[in-house]
């Protein structure tokens, strides 16, 4: 009978950081892309205006201005988000500081008002990060279905006038 080595042990923290690396990660991918696709439709919108070879309908040109309009918002939101998110990770980095500096139990109660104060101020803008995230994904989307929906009418109408 051959002896069982003893169970691994599992470095939970690293493995936490691992997993919010990751996390914080996929979001700055997320804003970009989000932001290069708002950028990108936006810009086919314009070039769909700027070279129509035929007056376009009212209700095309509704779709396509409407489109554009929520497909800016987006970028603003993207643009927006890619602020809050700088900031987020500035305090990220403030965070680890401060935990670096005072590694040990924090017993005095300015200090721990102090990080109390600063966790808060953490999870108000991690809270944001996320809403413009969602709010740049939803105008994205909803900005996508009107254009799309332009591109259809107009050579809908121009396959079969």
């Amino acid at each position: 009978m051959t002896p069982q080595s003893p169970p691994e042990r599992i470095d939970h923290a690293a493995l936490l950081r691992h997993f919010q690396s990751m996390n914080a990660s996929n979001v700055s991918s997320a804003i970009s892309l989000m932001l290069t696709l708002s950028t990108a439709r936006a810009a086919y919108g314009v070039n769909i205006i700027t070279s129509a070879k035929a007056p376009i309908d009212t209700t095309s040109v509704s779709l396509l201005l409407g489109g554009i309009l929520i497909l800016f918002v987006a970028i603003i939101f993207g643009l927006l988000v890619l602020l809050n998110r700088i900031d987020d990770v500035r305090l990220t980095i403030e965070g680890i500081v401060k935990m670096r500096d005072n590694p040990g139990s924090i017993t005095d109660p300015k200090e721990i008002a102090e990080v109390v104060e600063f966790k808060e101020k953490a999870d108000r803008t991690n809270k944001r990060t996320s809403t413009l995230l969602k709010c740049q994904s939803i105008s994205f989307a909803f900005g996508f279905l009107l254009l799309t929906g332009a591109v259809i009418t107009v050579h809908f109408k121009v396959l079969f006038p």
